[in-house]
């Protein structure tokens, strides 16, 4: 993934911008991850305990759902360029707080600081590179701003995990404050300017007309339902392959390794399939999706067929996220707010998806259960991007 190779979906002249957003959304998916590996080695040097330190992570989360659609709002009219550099700021001071943070308190105040960022950064940035291409495009440009995200969960966090344990928590901290820096000055450097936007009280009204839109509101409910199917049984795949399909913790690593690489293929073959037929690629993903969940039920049980499974559900997982953001787009316009909102809901899906998991599990359902709940939330995605692929073709011939 070099610089020679975005001129296929960008002009030369702005592959550089493309690799400055992309590695501020890695960066930002490297702190969502970062302290899961290091909890232990936080609740020793804070002394609390480790379910407590866990509330980083819920901390950050949930700050990340919350403050996307706010602060969209705050910010209409703002010039992109000057708005991501500002909030990789605040993402880099936020992490420098938390590496030198003295209790678990301030430390929480650092990760909510850090988590400001992400939803309206991600936002921002897809729609300065959707606007660098023509609209059939905008799937496979989402695609690269999106890539920072898995490669953040394949490459960033074991490597975040790995300065954490090796030289101590606070160093992982710190290196994603560096990280941070290093995105402000590539911003600056390389991202183009533009013209400053209308930033009244019509406009932030405009914004929020828009997302109440029926037809922004089902692209987000879709976003919300196939991530929701995803993490019904994506929250539970280690005590998958552990505890039913007889793996040992070191092959379930690899088996998430090959999940990752399997997200990383299907971002950028998502994002060309949506370019060429969006609302056709989404439905039919989203049915391969549930196809692909419901048969963790019975592959689990055959090692060799669970991996594969694992491989696919990266694929057509991942695979879906270029859509999510291009009908959004594609529906609202350039809407930060809109964007924001579907980034927000992402995270939205993936909290009710591990609750729904988690209460199948105490009503009494078994692992493996969790695959075919997992399709059935899938169909229901289905069922409404086939009606607002339907909604679609009656509105062109009309």
């Amino acid at each position: 993934m070099t610089r020679s190779e975005i001129p296929a979906v960008v002009p030369r002249v702005r592959a550089g911008a493309v690799v400055a957003m992309m590695l501020c959304v890695f960066a930002l998916g490297c702190a969502e991850y970062a302290s899961v590996g290091v909890l232990p080695e936080i609740a020793g040097s804070l002394g609390i305990s480790v379910p407590t330190a866990g509330s980083i992570v819920t901390v950050y989360a949930v700050t990340v759902a919350v403050s996307g659609p706010l602060l969209a709002v705050a910010v209409t009219g703002v010039p992109k360029k000057p708005l991501m550099a500002v909030l990789m700021s605040l993402f880099a001071i936020g992490n420098a707080i938390g590496a030198v943070a003295p209790n678990y308190g301030t430390l929480l105040a650092g990760r909510a600081v850090s988590a400001l960022a992400v939803s309206t950064f991600v936002a921002a940035a897809i729609v300065v590179v959707t606007g660098m291409v023509p609209p059939e495009r905008a799937a496979s440009a989402i695609s690269w701003i999106t890539s920072g995200l898995i490669l953040a969960m394949i490459l960033g966090a074991p490597v975040c995990t790995y300065l954490g344990k090796q030289f101590g928590w606070r160093v992982a901290f710190l290196g994603l404050a560096v990280l941070g820096a290093v995105g402000v000055a590539l911003l600056i450097a390389l991202v183009p300017g533009a013209p400053s936007e209308s930033a009244g009280p019509t406009a932030k009204l405009n914004e929020l007309r828009t997302v109440t839109r029926p037809a922004v509101l089902a692209a987000l409910g879709v976003t919300v339902l196939g991530q929701m199917a995803v993490f019904v049984t994506f929250t539970y795949i280690s005590s998958l392959f552990e505890q039913v399909g007889g793996f040992r913790p070191v092959s379930v690593s690899l088996v998430m390794l090959l999940f990752g690489i399997g997200g990383v293929f299907g971002n950028f073959v998502g994002g060309k399939l949506a370019d060429r037929s969006l609302m056709g690629a989404m439905s039919g993903l989203l049915l391969a999706l549930s196809a692909v969940l419901a048969a963790f039920s019975v592959s689990i049980f055959q090692p060799a067929a669970a991996v594969v499974n694992a491989f696919a559900l990266g694929v057509v997982g991942f695979a879906l996220t270029p859509a999510y953001q291009a009908r959004v787009l594609g529906v609202a316009g350039s809407s930060t707010l809109a964007i924001a909102t579907n980034t927000s809901g992402i995270n939205v899906g993936i909290a009710l998806g591990a609750w729904l998991g988690g209460t199948c599990l105490d009503a009494g359902f078994r692992l493996p259960d969790v695959g075919w709940i997992g399709g059935g939330v899938g169909l229901a995605a289905v069922l409404v991007a086939v009606l607002m692929l339907l909604s679609d073709r009656r509105r062109r011939t009309t």
